[in-house]
C-alpha cells in the first residue's frame, strides 16, 4: 500500500492501521519530490495495489500532480472529495478517520479491487 501526503498523524494513523492489518506500506510525501512532478514514472505506483491519497490542504499545483497518482494508481482511496474530477474506479472514503480509511482498503483487497 502507497499512503500519499504530508507529514501529519492522519498519514500516520493510516500506515499504523494498515500495517497492524497486515499490510506493507511505503508513505510518499508527493511534491516537490515527486517523480511525476518531473513527468518521470513513480516506481512506487508500478509496485503497489493501492494509493491511499490524503487531502493536501495545499494549492492546485499539488492537486494537479495527487490527480496525476491516482490516475496511475491500480486502485485510488481518498480520503476526502479531492477538488479534482476522479479517476474511474476511484474510491472516496469521506472520512479523516485512519481506521475507517484502513477498513474500506481492507474491504477492497478482500473484493478484488486492489
Amino acid at each position: 500500500m502507497l499512503v500519499v501526503g504530508h507529514d501529519s498523524p492522519l498519514r500516520r494513523g493510516v500506515g499504523h492501521e494498515l500495517i497492524e492489518r497486515g499490510y506493507p506500506v511505503v508513505v510518499c510525501s508527493g511534491p516537490p519530490g515527486c517523480a511525476l512532478s518531473h513527468d518521470d514514472r513513480c516506481v512506487l505506483l508500478d509496485e503497489v495495489d493501492c494509493a491511499v491519497i490524503l487531502p493536501s490542504h495545499a494549492d492546485r499545483a499539488i492537486d494537479m500532480y495527487l490527480q496525476q497518482c491516482a490516475r496511475r494508481a491500480r486502485t485510488a482511496v481518498f480520503a476526502l472529495q479531492p477538488d479534482f474530477e476522479l479517476p474511474p474506479g476511484s474510491v472516496v472514503v469521506g472520512s479523516p478517520s485512519a481506521a475507517r480509511i484502513a477498513r474500506v482498503v481492507e474491504g477492497l483487497v478482500r473484493a478484488g479491487a486492489a
